[in-house]
């Protein structure tokens, strides 16, 4: 970490928010690492690249200007101030390195993927369903508050590293209560099935990312889908692999990702071939040092056989602090002014749900529907670092915002089952600003389903 640095008076500054990110030579990951920087690391800015996205700043130790993305900083003073470096000024790029594979990096499953072992069911139709927190929690209680809502499915999430402590010692129970509790009230459920156990990851460590032998995790879901046969009705298989953080020690790149899915799709449809299988969503992101655009990424998963092994497409159109109707288009022509996070086309609701429906067309795959695992705003006077946008949302404007978004989905004939992100999580954590549960929001999507 840099030594503290005094800034002149009209200075404006930016300030890193990651735990640690890369500091490059030129304004994009293709250029050479020069520096790291931890959180809460301040430099000038001193320039602005061409699309605005990367801030050119001083670094202590450095000869040249160096160069940090502008999503993974906040900034102080006026940023209008700071001169547009021009691009015949930036940096050359350097010319592609050769990807070599070293003996270090951690093995895949070396069996060849087997072809489709069903071919996917496109005939689901739209539905309502929401994210709920019954782990270890009230099943009946979460039961009850979704048949209040008239809703017809729930997503929960199933860690891994929870559920198979050690080889083979799968725990049941918890599941179990889980899957008898929706399917005894008539509530239609998803598992997003997530992080692997310490065992499975020997040389890499860590539960942030896959196994080391994607099989193994591919043979989990099948002993879930085997389990659970007719009272689950689907498998949604990781989640956010676009991010570092839920795919760490691997490659992030959509190949990579769709060897772990067509292995867990066959897995699953050979224990259980009525069983839907979502692909794991992809969270809306440019490309960053901890991120892959999550458009491109899509399009990478269809380029890598996405087609043949899904029954869904599972995405995370998130709104940020923008209404649901309001498109990137709209703030680049000047119809629309925020705050923040306004200014890439991954923090419009709207936009990233259209965009992903795109990428379906051009692949020709028009006949399957789009599942957004998670949607929503969060609202609370007190957010958590990272969610200041939050604090702009009041609870009428999150019940107006979510119903508005249902709406949207239900009529536009390519989506499936939106999960709102979320039911019940705990107001005084990071996700409890997304909850609805004894909120206007509640009352909202009652009255939006006639209740």
């Amino acid at each position: 970490m840099f030594p503290p640095t005094a800034f002149d008076d009209g200075a404006v500054v930016a300030t890193t928010t990651p735990a640690r990110m890369n500091v490059r030579g030129g304004p994009g990951t293709q250029y050479p690492v020069v520096a790291s920087a931890a959180v809460g690391a301040r430099y000038e800015i001193i320039g602005l690249n061409p699309a605005r996205d990367w801030y050119q700043v001083r670094v202590p130790n450095q000869a040249e200007p160096t160069w940090i993305f502008a999503n993974l900083a906040t900034f102080s003073g006026d940023l209008e101030s700071v001169p547009q470096v021009a691009e015949a000024d930036l940096p050359a790029a350097p010319e592609p390195a050769t990807v070599v594979t070293t003996a270090s990096a951690p093995a895949v499953s070396v069996a060849p993927v087997a072809a489709p072992a069903a071919a996917p069911n496109t005939s689901t139709g739209f539905g309502y369903g929401i994210t709920t927190n019954m782990w270890q929690g009230d099943k009946q209680g979460v039961a009850t508050l979704v048949k209040q809502l008239g809703f017809g499915w729930v997503k929960q999430q199933v860690r891994w590293e929870y559920a198979e402590p050690q080889p083979g010692a799968i725990q049941w129970q918890e599941m179990d209560s889980i899957v008898d509790g929706m399917n005894g009230n008539g509530i239609n459920m998803m598992f997003s099935v997530v992080t692997s156990p310490p065992w499975s990851r020997p040389t890499l460590g860590g539960t942030g990312g896959p196994p080391e032998d994607f099989q193994l995790f591919a043979n989990f879901l099948g002993g879930i889908a085997g389990r659970y046969c007719g009272r689950l009705q689907a498998i949604e298989v990781w989640n956010e692999q676009n991010l570092r953080r839920e795919w760490e020690g691997f490659p992030l790149e959509p190949a990579s990702y769709m060897d772990l899915l067509k292995r867990s799709y066959n897995a699953i449809k050979g224990a259980c071939p009525a069983m839907l299988v979502i692909s794991g969503a992809t969270t809306p992101a440019g490309y960053s040092d901890v991120a892959f655009d999550d458009v491109d990424y899509l399009r990478g998963m269809y380029q890598n056989g996405l087609k043949q092994y899904s029954d869904g497409i599972g995405i995370h159109p998130s709104g940020f602090a923008n209404p649901p109707s309001v498109l990137f288009q709209d703030w680049e022509v000047g119809n629309y002014s925020a705050l923040s996070h306004v200014n890439h086309r991954s923090f419009y609701f709207l936009s990233t749900l259209r965009e992903s429906r795109r990428v379906m067309e051009e692949f020709g795959d028009i006949n399957k529907r789009l599942w957004p695992t998670e949607f929503g705003w969060g609202s609370t006077p007190s957010p958590f670092p990272g969610y200041e946008y939050e604090a702009r949302i009041d609870e009428a404007t999150q019940a107006r915002w979510s119903v508005e978004a249902y709406n949207i989905m239900a009529g536009s004939g390519y989506v499936a089952v939106p999960m709102l992100w979320n039911l019940n999580y705990p107001r005084d954590t990071e996700m409890g600003a997304f909850a609805v549960a004894g909120r206007p929001a509640f009352d909202a999507l009652r009255a939006m389903m006639g209740r």
